[in-house]
């Protein structure tokens, strides 16, 4: 049997607790930090005599150190150091490149140029699961080629989970329930994988159970302005079994649609062309199986301070797209990864989501490689997040990032240099 968690917030020096900063025990035994979206800084923990050194280059992820005290050891410090200053973060000099944070934070957009605290939500963390990770797709599917929308469809559950001892001895099954039809999905057991070397501050194992389920006894999800946008309950239910023959039972339930969304980029045929068509490509989105028209708007941070957004604000924007005629909003890849909340009322309200990997208008370094295992693992944490939304229409890897490499290559002596690294960063460490 798993121990509970318990948590404790962080009370700084002003007398308040931090809203993003959060210190989890589990059964007395180990001590973690989840530091979610932590503004970039210095993370260091004082553990009697030694000191203990986190550096969070990144603002965009989830990092969860183990500060467990050492035997004798009664104290444990964390402090935070901001840094002082932005001027020089802003030029291109230095290690702005290296800096991962919002963009509209340093005054792309003419906001203050000082890196500065953010205010955010509590970090989502229950029983040790990260989150649910859900995948949902038609069986033989690929990404970007149309799907046989006669094949059933295979749902992919993974569970990232941090755990005081080894799994290995512990037998795990996963049961659902798709609420309101007959789709009842028997146990199976949960295979047992180590996340990748890159993830080095997060989960200790992840733990995967696949289902296939026939397309026939489930309802489509459509934008709105095509048809109903139907999202189904998922019941989970995971069972522990351990050695010494101890069980233990959770429950949870997540919301999910069913849905095919390719962007069809094929060559239009001579026949076309001799139609009046301009050649060239498509570039049509295709929803199970039926192209339809887009059009939507392009979508900054809504504050400044993310804890200052509320469903409330964010509704009114996805309601105010809708009475406008439009069907996808696209995410700035300038700003930050949305909430789940956000791509809940998406998917709710029926309208696409077009998503961003948070990297804009210019060239990041490849090096070293500690700065490229953090942000594989940014876009790996927030792509298996984000995924298990119908609305999320389709990932971009960046924002206007091509259009200036492009730019250098052509006309700068050196310019092979920044596209070749912008090729590598995207096209190969992404996707390795």
């Amino acid at each position: 049997m798993l121990p509970p968690l318990s948590f404790m917030s962080i009370i700084t020096e002003t007398g308040r607790a931090s809203s993003n900063l959060i210190l989890a025990g589990i059964g007395g035994r180990l001590i973690f930090l989840v530091a979610h979206r932590l503004q970039p800084a210095y993370l260091i923990g004082l553990s009697g005599e030694k000191e203990e050194t986190m550096k969070s280059a990144l603002s965009l992820s989830q990092n969860i150190p183990d500060f467990t005290p050492r035997p004798g050891e009664r104290t444990t410090r964390i402090s935070l150091q901001p840094f002082e200053s932005g001027p020089s973060l802003t030029t291109g000099q230095g290690i702005s490149a290296h800096l991962k944070k919002e963009k509209n934070q340093l005054t792309l957009q003419r906001r203050r140029e000082k890196p500065r605290p953010n205010q955010l939500n509590t970090p989502p963390a229950s029983f040790w699961i990260h989150r649910t990770v859900i995948d949902i797709h038609k069986k033989g599917q690929r990404n970007n080629l149309h799907p046989d929308q006669n094949e059933p469809w295979i749902l992919n559950v993974t569970l990232p989970i941090t755990s005081a001892r080894s799994l290995h001895d512990t037998s795990l099954t996963l049961s659902a329930v798709l609420v309101g039809t007959s789709v009842r999905l028997e146990p199976k057991t949960l295979s047992i994988t180590k996340p990748a070397n890159y993830i080095n501050l997060g989960p200790d194992y992840f733990l995967t159970a696949q289902y296939t389920i026939d397309h026939q006894r489930v309802e489509l999800w459509y934008p709105a302005m095509l048809r109903n946008p139907k999202l189904h309950d998922l019941k989970l239910t995971l069972d522990f079994y351990d050695q010494e023959k101890n069980t233990s039972q959770l429950t949870w339930y997540e919301r999910v649609g069913f849905q095919t969304i390719v962007v069809d980029q094929s060559r239009y045929s001579a026949q076309e062309v001799s139609q009046g068509i301009t050649p060239g490509t498509r570039f049509t989105f295709v929803i199970n199986g039926k192209p339809f028209y887009v059009q939507g708007s392009s979508m900054i941070p809504i504050d400044n301070f993310s804890a200052r957004t509320n469903s409330s604000t964010i509704r009114w924007l996805i309601q105010s797209a809708l009475l406008a005629h439009q069907n996808v909003v696209r995410i700035w890849g300038g700003g930050a990864y949305e909430t789940d909340e956000f791509y809940d009322i998406c998917d709710e309200l029926g309208i696409l989501a077009w998503s961003e990997s948070v990297f804009a208008c210019g060239a990041y370094p490849i090096s070293p490689r500690s700065f490229l295992d953090n942000i594989r693992a940014e876009v790996a944490e927030n792509i298996a997040r984000l995924n298990r939304h119908p609305s999320t229409a389709l990932w971009a890897g960046n924002n206007e990032g091509e259009g200036y490499l492009i730019a250098a290559n052509r006309s700068w002596s050196n310019g092979s240099i920044y596209f070749n690294q912008y090729d590598y960063l995207y096209n190969c460490k992404f996707f390795k």
